[in-house]
């Protein structure tokens, strides 16, 4: 039926006299409908399709106008006659109201929260259905699992796909057919594909607001609804298990589901799956010039084939830990007959760790035990270290904790895909028992030997054993033993049965046991979820509490007592109300839900569950976090003398000249302080001592520090104070700085960086009057590269022509380093090199100490003695020998390992990619910087104006992804990157590869999709 057919229907039938756009549909017709003052949806019945059938589509709208609560749904329109059905000469026709919303299917991201909504709304529609029954609903119906209409489609299908369709399909009539029967039954939506689900029009925090399609409705068990979502949502995922329990939770939460509706979840899922590609094929071959029939099928096998290879106990676990109970079926039960009979188990270790003293060892994530990751790597130094305290402490047994988060988990066998980005495993689901290499290990109760094998390679298992066991009443369970000597191989063979208290394994040492201290890895499993010859011994901790149940504490069985066995994770709800009672309320946190991070490393910081967060913005940690060599040089001073700079000492002389090397001539004297702050401020001591004058000119959005002084001349910070100025600002003139996309709201005619190429020509113009005055012997302090103010890059003359105005006027200017120093911008040390300038007075932050607390200021040696005509100057641990230690090592390390190169490099590569996504992306107005010091500036491509909102969005979507970002700019639109100066390409490109998913997220879009 053509548009113009169906505009003539509507006006004969309805007298709605509009334009119709045809809509995809499976059968018949859909079109919608715009008049002047609305939009309706009309939809012709195919002709195969019965009375029945179609009638029920009408009931069911009906019934659902009334009883959905939240949720939008089509309301029936009643024809010129009143009749809700009319027969036309194509078909059956009704109309319907037309809801408003996005397809799920053009809708991108789908991330957590959209997903819980999902299966929150369809709960919502289950329970508006209760209760609903119509005839056509028990009609037969070819995507009904009993239907044998799908089958037909099997033999279209290539041989190894139709093996696995109909390896489902014997699963559904050898047993899962009679569970269906029993379960309880109803009236079915039946069809929560992608193009069936609306989302509404909010970009920022979308959720879902109706269901439309009602004509395959359809009598069967109740969690069908559930099964037929998840297939559909979970084709897009990389994270099954964690998508599917997103959506499983929010179901449950206004649906209950019954626990042996959970057991069938999975095989419902597969077998919708299955009916869709059978469904697809055989219409294929009817018609293949029918797209909409083919839209899924890709997808749809890529899901089965991984829905296949996910455990059928595991995914079970999974959906019941999503709806609030103990994740493995049998974790309780086993639990208790383990308490029951623990006084049984004969020892592990031939000996009762219940009465034996035990070293308990700290290797969670955060823990200062293990010291930096690089440590973890010298495993002769760990085993030393290891016996050594034991030995201090009396102890012949050490225990590395169960359920502990930890760091050490390191090659890519530990990394499992993640809702936005892959995750490692990090929660240890065993208890670890240190003891010599070669010490027994003797099996606690009665089993069988299932696993025998030499579990090679770095970090893995080395020689493995796990029994099998069976409880008095039946149940099975499995121990598993690993990280034992090649011996152990000889004395054992697969399937034999062993008694308790008989020998089993010896524990291994490096590199036979997989590269680990010697000790014994212990674990109670409930499930071996078809692992034949390993198991895992740590969890991903997204999925903490599903691991836990299906491998329950190791010391139910070796009953170890101390009080420090169990780990105890920090309350992040808890801590964040004590910080807020005990420190100021302006000082601020990062993103709406704070991360507890507990640990850093080269270009990544650790929460305290092991999580991994690439660090994009931390311009302090500057040869990397945790540099074992900044690391080691502060420890081993600290070990030795910390003191004033009251006496003679070589680390603070050394320090000087070599960091005096790296600057001009001109300047030849010292001062070391705490911090960039404190350097800044005695820089404007010592020049307003040289000068005599308070006047100072300074960068519109400057930021120099959070002393007074500082905030003084920090226009970033003294914008924000309200009413009357304060005095300090009359003492105070702004130079005006603005920048792509954004002005500055000042009174007068701007100067605009990049627009106007000389300051001096354009003071002495004739149509420009500067609004400022640069008084005499007036102190200029400026960052090189602005970053608060944008990460903004001046024309190469305007700092010239600044210097040019203050020196002659008998001036001092200071060139504030503390973020933009020591070789980040890669073709210069300092940043104000990169300009035919010679400050008087350089400062340099805390990257000078990689984090610790140093800093310095360089001036002239005219100045220096001016200064010194003054009350002396003393900063107490200011220049202390450790802090030398660690900045002079954090120099020799730039120069070790060629970071100012290394960051010339990533710099321009990762300009040169960003520029490529700008050419694709309008609303990366501009990118800019030098070195490792780049800046993003976010605009609405329409109106060229700052789009803070969407950057805003895309600082959220780098964090779900575990990239830290953050913004600044007067109007906060520009992000900013200052990483570690270690990063890597990859580590680039994985930045990239985020950025360019991001960019082309409907937020992102100019219009909604």
């Amino acid at each position: 039926m053509s548009t113009d057919q169906a505009q003539d229907i509507a006006s004969r039938y309805w007298h709605i006299v509009g334009t119709a756009i045809a809509l995809s549909s499976e059968w018949g017709g859909t079109y919608r409908i715009t008049t002047s003052d609305n939009t309706y949806l009309l939809k012709i019945a195919p002709s195969h399709l019965s009375e029945e059938r179609i009638s029920l589509e009408v009931a069911v709208v009906k019934h659902l106008s009334s009883s959905l609560k939240t949720l939008k749904c089509s309301q029936l329109i009643s024809s010129l006659d009143g009749e809700d059905l009319v027969q036309t000469e194509f078909g059956a026709a009704r109309m319907y109201s037309w809801i408003e919303g996005r397809l799920w299917a053009n809708l991108r991201p789908h991330d957590a929260n959209l997903l819980e909504s999902l299966g929150q709304s369809l709960g919502e529609l289950s329970n508006a259905l209760t209760g609903f029954d119509h005839p056509g609903a028990h009609d037969e119906f070819e995507w009904a699992l009993e239907s044998s209409l799908w089958k037909d489609g099997l033999n279209s299908l290539p041989d190894e796909l139709r093996t696995l369709c109909e390896h489902y399909l014997m699963r559904y009539e050898n047993g899962l057919k009679q569970k269906l029967s029993s379960l309880r039954q109803g009236v079915n939506y039946h069809d929560a594909n992608d193009y069936n689900i609306l989302v509404s029009d909010d970009i920022i925090n979308p959720s879902i607001v109706g269901f439309i399609d009602y004509g395959d409705c359809h009598y069967g068990p109740l969690v069908n609804d559930l099964a037929i979502c998840l297939a559909y949502a979970l084709m897009d995922q990389t994270d099954v298990l964690g998508a599917s329990r997103i959506i499983a939770c929010g179901f449950h939460r206004t649906f209950p589901v019954l626990t042996e509706e959970l057991e069938v979840l999975q095989d419902l899922i597969c077998i919708r799956l299955v009916i869709s590609l059978c469904n697809a094929a055989r219409r294929k071959a009817k018609d293949p010039s029918n797209a909409y029939w083919q839209v899924s099928t890709t997808d749809a096998e890529r899901l089965l084939r991984t829905l296949h290879d996910i455990h059928p106990y595991l995914m079970l676990s999974s959906f019941r830990s999503a709806c609030g109970l103990e994740a493995s079926p049998h974790h309780d039960k086993l639990c208790d007959w383990l308490k029951k009979h623990r006084a049984q188990f004969s020892p592990i270790l031939g000996f009762d760790l219940s009465k034996e003293s035990v070293t308990v060892f700290d290797w969670s994530v955060g823990s200062t035990e293990l010291g930096g990751l690089n440590e973890l790597q010298d495993l002769e130094e760990q085993t030393h270290q290891s016996f050594r305290r034991m030995k201090s402490e009396g102890t012949r047994v050490g225990i590395g904790r169960y359920d502990e988060p930890r760091p050490i988990y390191t090659t890519l066998e530990y990394q499992v895909p993640g809702l936005h980005t892959p995750s490692m495993r990090s929660i240890h689901l065993g208890i670890d028992l240190i003891m010599p290499a070669g010490t027994p290990v003797y099996a606690p109760l009665a089993g069988k030997v299932v696993t025998l094998t030499n579990n090679a390679g770095d970090k893995e298992y080395g020689p493995l054993v796990i029994l099998e066991h069976k409880t008095d009443d039946g149940l099975t369970f499995y121990t598993l033993y690993g990280h034992n000597n090649i011996y152990t191989l000889s004395l054992l063979k697969l399937g034999q049965e062993v008694q308790a208290g008989e020998k089993i394994a010896e524990i291994g040492t490096y590199p036979e046991n997989g590269n680990w201290v010697p000790h014994l890895h212990f674990q109670i499993i409930t499930d071996l979820l078809g692992y034949i010859d390993d198991y895992p011994g740590v969890a991903d901790p997204d999925a903490r509490a599903i691991w836990l149940s299906l491998c329950p504490d190791p010391n139910l069985i070796l009953g170890i007592q101390h009080p420090d066995l169990k780990y105890h994770y920090a309350d992040a709800t808890g801590l964040l109300r004590k910080r807020n009672k005990v420190l100021g309320s302006n000082l601020s946190l990062s993103y709406q839900q704070p991360l507890h991070i507990v640990r850093g490393w080269k270009t990544h910081l650790y929460d305290e569950y092991g999580r991994t967060y690439l660090d994009i913005v931390n311009n302090i940690a500057h040869v990397g976090h945790e540099h074992p060599r900044v690391v080691s040089a502060g420890q081993k001073q600290m070990a030795v003398l910390n003191t004033n700079t009251r006496y003679l000492h070589r680390q603070l002389v050394a320090l000087s000249q070599k960091l005096l090397e790296t600057l001009p001539s001109h300047l030849e004297v010292v001062w070391f302080v705490n911090s960039g702050s404190e350097a800044n401020e005695l820089a404007l001591r010592i020049a307003r001592t040289y000068t005599g004058s308070q006047e100072t000119l300074v960068l519109e959005e400057g930021y120099h520090g959070n002393t007074q002084t500082c905030i003084d001349v920090s226009h970033y910070k003294f914008k924000h104070y309200k009413g009357e100025v304060a005095n300090f600002a009359k003492a105070t003139q702004v130079v005006p700085m603005s920048m792509y996309g954004q002005v500055a709201n000042l009174p007068e005619q701007k100067v605009r960086v990049g627009e106007v190429a000389n300051f001096a020509e354009a003071m002495d113009s004739t149509d420009y009057r500067l609004p400022i005055t640069i008084s005499p012997s007036m102190v200029f302090i400026h960052e090189s590269l602005p970053s608060c103010a944008g990460q903004i890059v001046p024309h190469k003359d305007f700092f010239m022509d600044i210097y040019a105005e203050i020196k002659k006027r008998g001036g001092v200017c200071i060139a504030d380093e503390v973020q933009t120093g020591l070789g980040r911008v890669g073709s210069h040390y300092w940043a104000f090199e990169l300009y035919t300038i010679a400050p008087d007075i350089v400062t340099i932050g805390k990257p000078l100490g990689n984090g610790h607390p140093i800093a310095a200021v360089a001036c002239t040696r005219e100045m220096a003695n001016a200064f010194a005509k003054g009350p002396e100057f003393f900063s107490s641990f200011g220049g202390n020998p450790v802090s030398c230690a660690i900045a002079s090592e954090v120099l020799t390390v730039i120069d070790d390992e060629n970071l100012q190169a290394h960051a010339k490099e990533m710099g321009d590569y990762w300009m040169s990619s960003l520029r490529s996504l700008q050419s694709e992306h309008p609303v990366i107005g501009n990118v800019r910087g030098h070195g490792l010091f780049i800046g993003i500036e976010f605009i609405e491509p329409e109106t060229r104006v700052a789009a803070k909102q969407k950057a805003e969005y895309i600082v959220k979507r780098m964090l779900d992804h575990r990239i830290l970002t953050s913004l600044d700019g007067p109007q906060g639109n520009v992000m900013k990157i200052k990483p570690p100066m270690t990063i890597t390409r990859e580590e680039v490109d994985l930045f990239l590869g985020v950025m360019e998913k991001v960019l082309k997220e409907d937020m992102m879009k100019g219009e909604l999709a």
